[in-house]
C-alpha cells in the first residue's frame, strides 16, 4: 500500500534538491551561485523531481493490479448485491486512521465498491460492513448480527429486529 504516496527518502531527495537550488538562486554562495547556475539546477531539479514521481508511478502501477486486488473487488462486488434497496450502511475498519493511506485505499474501495449505496463510517446505520483481516467482537456494538462472512476479512452485519 505504500507505494501509492512517495516514501519519507523520496521526499527527502526533492527537499534537499531544492533546497540546493534556493541557494544557488539566492546566491548564497557566491563561486557557485547565480542566476545562470541557478537555471540550469533548476532544470536537474526538475528532471529529479520528475524521476521520483515516475518511480512512484511505476510502483503504484506495478502493484496495482495483483490478483489478490482482482479477488477482492469481486468480493466487494458480490457484498453489494446483498445489500437491500436504499440504504445507508456503516463502515468499520480494523485499520487505524493513523495509517492514513491504507485505511483510505481500504475505505474508497468499499464505498466504491457498493456505490449507489452511501457508505458512512461508524456503525449507525441498520446494516453494517466490517472490513477487518483479523474479526475482533469489540468492532461491532450489540444488537448487530452476522448477516454474511464474505471473506478475505469482509462481513455484513444488521442491526436486530426489535
Amino acid at each position: 500500500m505504500s507505494a501509492l504516496l512517495p516514501t519519507n527518502g523520496e521526499y527527502l531527495i526533492v527537499s534537499v534538491l531544492f533546497a540546493v537550488y534556493l541557494a544557488l538562486r539566492l546566491n548564497i554562495v557566491p563561486r557557485i551561485g547565480g542566476r545562470r547556475n541557478s537555471e540550469i539546477f533548476l532544470l536537474v531539479f526538475l528532471c529529479g523531481a520528475i524521476s521520483v514521481n515516475i518511480g512512484v508511478h511505476y510502483r503504484t502501477v506495478q502493484r496495482g493490479y495483483s490478483r489478490d486486488k482482482v479477488l477482492y473487488a469481486e468480493t466487494l462486488r458480490s457484498l453489494s448485491q446483498v445489500l437491500p434497496e436504499g440504504t445507508r450502511v456503516g463502515y468499520v475498519s480494523d485499520i487505524k486512521r493513523s495509517d492514513r493511506n491504507a485505511w483510505l485505499v481500504r475505505y474508497f474501495g468499499t464505498k466504491y465498491a457498493v456505490a449507489p449505496w452511501v457508505l458512512e463510517e461508524g456503525t449507525v446505520p441498520n446494516w453494517v460492513i466490517v472490513n477487518a483481516a483479523v474479526y475482533d467482537p469489540r468492532l461491532i456494538p450489540d444488537g448487530m448480527v452476522l448477516v454474511r462472512d464474505f471473506g478475505e476479512g469482509l462481513r455484513l452485519f444488521r442491526r436486530k429486529e426489535e
